[in-house]
């Protein structure tokens, strides 16, 4: 919470010196590197916090470090599982302020999985490489710093409403809906109903594009799988994965927010309130 008048910062300052005097009678030491004095820009666990500018910052010598190995990543033929180890660690750093990040090192952590011992040397696979493009080419123009979300809890959303079956596909917004069968190439992955909502959703956000810049969605689904994989941006299935990719780029595209809710009551209600449907026309899926 920012300071917001000169009372609030002695009273800060004078409750920090009474620390270090508290600390100095009881015979306690403190590192004198972590010691802080009040501030409105305060490092903690290696990000700079500022409540005035409501920001979290990658010192800048921390950015550079992740550009380089990332860059010294995209040239290597071979690495061992220790090595993907600390390039994972020092990207889930960096995901800490920059949300989608989680999204574009799932295919890294497939390959950590693959490997059963600490010096197993691998060969980086084109979907890696992938990911570590992606990284390199957001690295190159983040400067940084990200905004702290002032309101946490999302405010009149636009509403999608989406299901899936093992032979179709719907969803349902503002009294607009589709559905729709598979094609081939869907049907014959067999893939799990987990792995099917989640690609509801994705048709329904790519659909209705139209409407979504500077938009904030919350989409009402009934599987919980879908929920933590679109509110986390992590899953192990590589499809679900390909899926959060692409809701990520569409979400950049618009200027857009996404957030998933488990609610099957409400999915009912708002479906049986669409007084007047309307279709979306089959050519448009």
């Amino acid at each position: 919470m920012p300071m917001t008048s000169e009372k609030d910062y002695t009273t800060a300052s004078t409750a920090f010196l009474q620390l270090a005097n508290l600390f100095q009678r009881l015979g306690l030491e403190s590192s004198p590197f972590k010691d802080w004095a009040p501030s409105t820009g305060m490092p903690f666990l290696g990000l700079v916090y500022d409540t005035l500018k409501m920001s979290i910052e990658v010192p800048q010598d921390k950015l550079d470090c992740i550009n380089l190995l990332v860059h010294v990543w995209l040239n290597t033929s071979s690495a061992t599982k220790t090595e993907l180890q600390s390039l994972i660690g020092k990207l889930a750093f960096v995901s800490t302020c920059i949300s989608p990040g989680r999204i574009f090192m799932q295919r890294m952590l497939n390959e950590l999985r693959l490997l059963t011992h600490e010096q197993q040397r691998f060969h980086p696979s084109r979907e890696m490489r992938a990911d570590l493009e992606w990284w390199s080419l957001f690295l190159a123009s983040y400067n940084g710093v990200s905004l702290i979300r002032s309101e946490p809890q999302i405010t009149n959303p636009l509403r999608f409403c989406t299901d899936a079956s093992l032979h179709g596909v719907g969803g349902f917004y503002d009294g607009r809906f589709f559905h729709a069968t598979y094609p081939q190439f869907i049907t014959k992955q067999s893939l799990h109903i987990n792995a099917l909502e989640i690609l509801a959703v994705t048709v329904s956000v790519k659909l209705w594009a139209s409407v979504l810049p500077r938009q904030r969605i919350l989409v009402l689904t009934d599987n919980k799988s879908t929920e933590l994989a679109l509110n986390s941006g992590k899953s192990r299935v590589p499809f679900t994965q390909a899926c959060l990719r692409e809701l990520w780029l569409n979400a950049a595209r618009n200027d857009s927010d996404c957030l998933s809710r488990w609610d099957t009551r409400e999915f009912v209600s708002l479906y049986h309130t669409g007084r007047f449907l309307r279709q979306v026309p089959q050519d448009r899926i």
